[in-house]
Protein backbone atom coordinates (compact mmCIF):
# COMPACT_ATOMS: atom_id res chain seq x y z
CA UNK A 1 0.00 0.00 0.00
CA UNK A 2 2.91 2.16 0.65
CA UNK A 3 4.40 1.84 -2.95
CA UNK A 4 0.65 2.74 -4.49
CA UNK A 5 0.91 5.92 -2.07
CA UNK A 6 4.23 6.66 -3.52
CA UNK A 7 3.57 5.83 -6.98
CA UNK A 8 0.22 7.97 -6.82
CA UNK A 9 1.83 10.93 -4.79
CA UNK A 10 4.53 11.45 -7.86
CA UNK A 11 1.82 11.99 -9.86
CA UNK A 12 1.89 15.26 -7.58
CA UNK A 13 5.67 15.64 -7.69
CA UNK A 14 6.47 14.33 -3.99
CA UNK A 15 8.55 11.39 -3.12
CA UNK A 16 9.53 10.13 0.28
CA UNK A 17 10.52 7.47 2.15
CA UNK A 18 8.88 8.35 5.14
CA UNK A 19 5.45 6.58 5.76
CA UNK A 20 4.10 9.15 8.06
CA UNK A 21 5.29 12.12 6.27
CA UNK A 22 3.96 10.01 2.88
CA UNK A 23 0.43 9.73 4.89
CA UNK A 24 0.13 13.27 5.90
CA UNK A 25 0.98 14.52 2.42
CA UNK A 26 -1.54 11.62 0.44
CA UNK A 27 -4.14 13.04 3.18
CA UNK A 28 -3.45 16.58 2.28
CA UNK A 29 -3.22 15.69 -1.72
CA UNK A 30 -6.27 13.54 -2.17
CA UNK A 31 -8.37 13.21 0.74
CA UNK A 32 -8.71 16.77 2.10
CA UNK A 33 -9.21 18.07 -1.17
CA UNK A 34 -12.08 15.79 -1.88
CA UNK A 35 -10.44 13.62 -4.29
CA UNK A 36 -10.50 10.48 -3.10
CA UNK A 37 -12.93 9.42 -0.17
CA UNK A 38 -11.47 9.60 3.74
CA UNK A 39 -12.27 5.97 4.25
CA UNK A 40 -9.38 5.24 1.98
CA UNK A 41 -7.10 7.37 4.43
CA UNK A 42 -8.75 5.36 7.35
CA UNK A 43 -8.27 1.78 6.04
CA UNK A 44 -4.01 3.16 4.67
CA UNK A 45 -3.80 4.36 8.60
CA UNK A 46 -5.38 1.08 9.86
CA UNK A 47 -2.78 -0.89 7.66
CA UNK A 48 -0.21 1.25 9.30
CA UNK A 49 -0.83 0.90 12.57
CA UNK A 50 -1.38 -2.39 12.10
CA UNK A 51 2.07 -2.80 10.74
CA UNK A 52 3.66 -1.16 13.24
CA UNK A 53 2.11 -3.15 16.14
CA UNK A 54 3.00 -6.46 14.50
CA UNK A 55 6.63 -5.28 13.81
CA UNK A 56 7.46 -3.56 16.96
CA UNK A 57 4.73 -4.93 19.54
CA UNK A 58 5.68 -7.56 21.89
CA UNK A 59 3.58 -11.50 21.53
CA UNK A 60 1.39 -9.78 19.10
CA UNK A 61 -1.27 -12.22 17.62
CA UNK A 62 -4.07 -10.59 15.27
CA UNK A 63 -7.29 -12.28 14.89
CA UNK A 64 -8.66 -14.08 12.05
CA UNK A 65 -11.45 -11.96 11.43
CA UNK A 66 -9.25 -8.78 12.16
CA UNK A 67 -6.21 -10.37 9.16
CA UNK A 68 -9.36 -11.01 6.77
CA UNK A 69 -11.37 -7.57 7.35
CA UNK A 70 -7.68 -6.03 6.76
CA UNK A 71 -7.43 -8.14 3.64
CA UNK A 72 -10.80 -6.82 2.24
CA UNK A 73 -9.74 -3.37 3.25
CA UNK A 74 -6.25 -3.86 1.60
CA UNK A 75 -8.03 -5.32 -1.69
CA UNK A 76 -10.58 -2.11 -2.24
CA UNK A 77 -7.56 0.37 -1.18
CA UNK A 78 -5.47 -1.06 -3.86
CA UNK A 79 -8.15 -1.02 -6.48
CA UNK A 80 -9.02 2.75 -5.79
CA UNK A 81 -5.38 3.69 -5.69
CA UNK A 82 -4.36 1.99 -8.63
CA UNK A 83 -7.69 3.29 -10.51
CA UNK A 84 -6.10 6.91 -9.97
CA UNK A 85 -2.71 6.26 -10.54
CA UNK A 86 -3.70 4.62 -13.97
CA UNK A 87 -6.45 7.36 -14.79
CA UNK A 88 -3.28 9.85 -14.31
CA UNK A 89 -1.29 7.90 -16.63
CA UNK A 90 -4.22 7.33 -19.30
CA UNK A 91 -4.45 11.39 -19.23
CA UNK A 92 -1.42 12.78 -19.73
Amino acid sequence: MFYLVEALMLTRDFSTKNHGVLKGEFNKAFIHSGIIDKKYFEILNNAFKNRQTGDYGYFVKFSKDKVENSLLEAEKFVIKINEMALNYINNQ
